[in-house]
């Protein structure tokens, strides 16, 4: 049975957190929100050289405190936050909110050269169970794809990257020789609590299989390994949330957001190898899943529904391979990916 809850948010609301992420100049809408009496953390230096170098502060969006928290870098941005909230004391200033949050207390942290928010209580990283024992051996054989117009891919990195996959940040992507998957080099992920992604561009295929081999050493849960683009207003997140791997599906119109959560989750253990399928097709409005520990054979796959693009064109136009848009990027950690297959 095909199974699958759906939250729908309005569309005004989920624009007002977006301008809150983003900070002074036009929302989603075009309405103007003044720098003056906003500030947003995710648009701040956040550059660092060691954990000293970071603070924590609350996100302002004209002098409401009502969209979180972020780590930003001491000194300028230090400076002009405490500007922001001075300003929001003086008379004519907009007439500000602080919303009850009941957030877990954070600590800011310097990771691979950028200031993030860690969990006040754990120092120690995200903990998952070990992983059954597979034994050694190549990835199980998945089967041929659905071949439906996709752009083929077959990668284990030894030659680098396609210099045809375009990158917002280029540092988060290193090609990593010293602790590979297999071969000689694995594609390894830094997540910074920024969107930073890969975009590999398809030709409006139908259909699509993604295959890849993965091993996470993460400080923080939520993570959103790849995103593909299946339409004008709809997009598939793999995400990894607390050592389960499932899919969620979003999908925007004019009145509203719809995220939709499937039921299927597969476990992904702490810093062990794990082989990942994927088949999107359009065509069924149907996802197929399944994972396993690499050496060990694959257990059934799983299916769900999709919703499908609200604006009834659907297509799979690119499938983006790091921390995409769409949803908050919380994790802070590793990820190395090698034997990417795409058909």
């Amino acid at each position: 049975m095909l199974a699958k809850s759906i939250l729908l948010v309005a569309a005004a609301s989920a624009a007002a957190l977006l301008a809150c992420a983003r900070g002074g100049g036009n929302d989603e809408n075009g309405n103007v929100v003044d720098s003056s009496y906003t500030f947003a953390p995710a648009g701040a230096t956040r550059t660092c050289a060691g954990d000293a170098d970071c603070v924590v502060v609350v996100a302002v969006r004209e002098c409401s405190q009502c969209c979180g928290y972020g780590a930003i870098a001491r000194g300028e941005a230090e400076r002009a936050h405490a500007a922001v909230l001075e300003a929001c004391t003086q008379p004519g200033a907009p007439m500000g909110g602080i919303c009850g949050m009941a957030c877990a207390p954070q600590r800011a942290a310097c990771f691979e050269g950028t200031c993030v928010m860690l969990p006040e209580h754990d120092a120690g990283g995200l903990v998952c169970p070990n992983a059954a024992d597979g034994g050694a051996g190549a990835a199980p054989d998945p089967g041929p794809g659905p071949s439906c117009g996709a752009r083929a891919v077959q990668t284990g990195f030894e030659d680098g990257l396609d210099p045809s996959w375009t990158a917002t940040d280029p540092s988060a992507f290193q090609i990593d020789r010293a602790e590979p998957l297999a071969g000689g080099a694995s594609l390894r992920i830094a997540y910074r609590q920024k969107n930073d992604y890969l975009t590999i561009a398809q030709p409006d295929a139908c259909a699509i299989r993604v295959a890849f081999t993965l091993r996470t050493r993460l400080l923080a849960s939520g993570l959103t390994i790849a995103r593909i683009v299946t339409g004008a207003g709809s997009w598939l997140h793999l995400r990894l949330e607390s050592c389960g791997l499932s899919v969620i599906e979003e999908t925007r119109s004019d009145a509203a957001t719809g995220l939709g959560v499937g039921d299927v989750v597969w476990p992904v253990p702490e810093d062990a190898p794990v082989r990942v399928v994927l088949t999107v097709d359009l065509r069924t409005k149907t996802l197929t899943t399944v994972a396993a520990p690499l050496g060990s054979a694959f257990p059934a796959p799983r299916t769900q529904g999709l919703a499908g693009d609200p604006s009834g064109t659907s297509a799979i136009r690119a499938i983006e391979i790091g921390s995409a848009p769409g949803i908050v990027p919380s994790t802070v950690g590793t990820v190395w990916l090698d034997d990417v297959a795409i058909d």
